[in-house]
């Protein structure tokens, strides 16, 4: 199958439920980390979701390599269309390398999870992938949001998020991973609670910004979607 086609076949369906967390990001940066989000920011976060689940999609379709994902990425012509705010006319040259270089190192990342033979090595890499996605956010955002004091606060709250949602993730997909080899590492009770055990030190300490109203109004509608 082409790129083009192959794209059009994984998650498009999905799309607008990928666009839903990246407002529920937004939501959550201004009502619970006092952030205030300018417009392009806004936009380039809620594009920012779906066009990284497609990159990684792309790479897992194309298993043998993650260049065709990112070449795809560095051409971009094919997310253009829908993910118009995040295309290097509008990021600029330099913001855009250093987004294509961060998105290579969680597909690198990516790799290596799925090669990985004991619990505490995969664990500790979902939560580096989860770090490294998180500073995308960052990558993405205009200058007047990330030099804002509070900006530093909001980092730490989604990266603490973000692990969180990676290991609940593992926990919920380790056995069809392992079952389809995308895993070498076998579902055990001993990983469940180790799982368990870094999703709640790592998303207790935020756990208070995630009851706003209105980040749970957001993140109901994001499920629902997804």
């Amino acid at each position: 199958l082409s790129i083009r086609r192959q794209r059009q076949m994984c998650i498009r369906d999905r799309a607008w439920g990928y666009r839903l967390i990246g407002e529920n990001i937004c939501q959550l940066a201004e009502s619970s980390c006092s952030l205030k989000l300018d417009t392009t920011t806004k936009e380039r976060w809620c594009q920012l979701l779906g066009l990284l689940r497609e990159v990684d999609t792309l790479a897992d379709e194309r298993s043998s390599s993650n260049d065709t994902a990112i070449a795809s990425l560095q051409n971009y012509s094919i997310f253009a269309a829908d993910y118009p705010a995040l295309q290097p006319s509008e990021l600029g040259d330099a913001r855009f390398t250093t987004m294509v270089e961060r998105t290579k190192e969680i597909l690198h990342i990516g790799r290596a999870i799925s090669q990985a033979g004991d619990k505490h090595t995969y664990i500790e890499l979902r939560k580096a992938e989860a770090y490294y996605s998180a500073q995308l956010l960052a990558d993405a955002a205009t200058d007047t949001v990330t030099h804002q004091p509070t900006f530093g606060k909001f980092m730490h709250c989604i990266t603490g998020f973000g692990i969180g949602a990676n290991l609940v993730d593992s926990m919920l997909d380790a056995p069809y991973d392992y079952a389809r080899q995308k895993s070498n590492l076998k579902p055990s009770v001993s990983l469940y609670a180790s799982l368990g055990k870094d999703i709640l030190r790592h998303t207790l300490p935020h756990m208070h910004r995630a009851l706003h109203p209105t980040t749970l109004r957001g993140r109901r509608k994001a499920a629902y979607h997804r």
